[in-house]
């Protein structure tokens, strides 16, 4: 594929961005960002930089990678067929582009990869040796999507006794700062079809798991607690500690912290917590319990990208209409869309908000918009 565009990337620059993706031969390509100095095409077409010819579901001209600043954004302004989608979430806009991001483009994976770009294992990490995850981590453990186990870079989930033994994993994982009993441990492998020797079964699953984690990853003996060493990096800890991270850079306000921490965050949260084990009450009380964190993180995306302004309000206009329809009868949430459609100067589209909460607290529940949201409105209207 030809490059096109300067040979020489301007001082300001990302060095060392790279684009990676896949033909249906499986010939790997690989596109230098640094050879860019505004932006480049994604598309079916042939004179795409990024040119998908094969892809019958990507569009002539897909998505857009600009520079903005010294950083990478990609653009779909909503006429592609298929849309554009990032982390596994639909795009909306533009969004920035963080090392190990995964593209997709019709039937088209590309990722990203940087080596001066913000990483989603690194993002939203504090100088202050309270890191959320250590991205150098012996030990990776992901709930959330697959089941995974990674040991010095190689995957030993496939090592653990079954089902079952996943199941039991999983569970210590997810509670391993804390002790539970053998009944209880009992009660979540077997819960309607008790074998006659539940306490010689779960031995045989614990044998497995110490064999696999190290003999002394498994502590105590009527009271079990999973041992971990400090190495290890847990998904679901990850984006507990991203969105704490996203919280406390709203407060010392660093927008664009605040984004990078709620965006790894979400980037974990946007797959189900063990779609392996659906059946299983626990599975869906945790479940409940992570998803309860998306609409915090959305909140903070927002802000933060309001605050920064720019680029990227097309992400706070996303995250904030997210957040609606997950908290449709918030006062906060529209107040905060309002104030977007205000800064990307679309005045109409913030009266329209409010007028369409008005009637559905009108309609629904009886009451008028609180005086706060009334008084934006008002400001609004005063100012047309």
């Amino acid at each position: 594929m030809d490059e096109r565009g300067s040979t020489d990337a301007p001082p300001s620059a990302p060095a060392g961005t790279h684009i990676h993706w896949r033909d249906p031969d499986g010939t790997q390509h690989s596109l230098d960002l640094s050879a860019y100095d505004s932006s480049l095409t994604i598309g079916r077409r042939e004179s795409n930089v990024i040119a998908l010819p094969w892809d019958d579901q990507a569009s002539r001209v897909h998505a857009q990678i600009e520079r903005i600043g010294g950083e990478w954004a990609i653009r779909d302004d909503g006429l592609s067929r298929n849309g554009t989608w990032v982390n596994g979430e639909r795009l909306h806009g533009t969004r920035r582009l963080l090392d190990g991001d995964t593209i997709r483009i019709g039937r088209t994976l590309l990722v990203v990869r940087g080596d001066q770009l913000d990483s989603l294992l690194t993002v939203g990490t504090t100088a202050t040796g309270e890191d959320p995850i250590v991205p150098q981590a012996r030990v990776i453990i992901n709930l959330c999507g697959p089941l995974m186990l990674q040991i010095d870079g190689r995957r030993r989930e496939g090592e653990l006794s079954g089902r079952k033994g996943r199941q039991l994993f999983a569970y210590l994982v997810a509670n391993r700062h804390r002790t539970i009993r053998r009944d209880q441990l009992a009660e979540i492998l077997w819960p309607r079809d008790r074998p006659a020797s539940p306490e010689e079964g779960l031995n045989v699953h614990i044998t497995r798991l110490r064999a696999v984690l190290g003999k002394d990853a498994v502590l105590g003996r009527s009271d079990l607690r999973l041992e971990l060493a400090d190495d290890v990096a847990v998904d679901i800890e990850a984006a507990e500690g991203w969105r704490n991270e996203a919280r406390r850079c709203l407060a010392r306000e660093d927008p664009a912290g605040a984004i990078r921490a709620a965006r790894a965050a979400l980037a974990v949260l946007q797959r189900d917590f063990l779609p392996e084990f659906d059946d299983d009450e626990w599975v869906r009380e945790k479940r409940a319990e992570l998803r309860d964190m998306i609409p915090e993180l959305l909140e903070a995306e927002a802000e933060g990208a309001l605050a920064l302004g720019g680029a990227e309000l097309p992400l706070a206009e996303a995250a904030a209409g997210r957040l609606l329809a997950l908290r449709p009868y918030r006062e906060s949430d529209h107040r905060l869309l309002m104030r977007v459609h205000l800064a990307r100067a679309n005045p109409a589209e913030a009266l329209l908000v409010y007028e369409r909460l008005r009637h559905r607290l009108m309609d629904e529940l009886g009451v008028p918009p609180a005086a706060e949201t009334r008084a934006l409105y008002e400001q609004i209207l005063a100012e047309q």
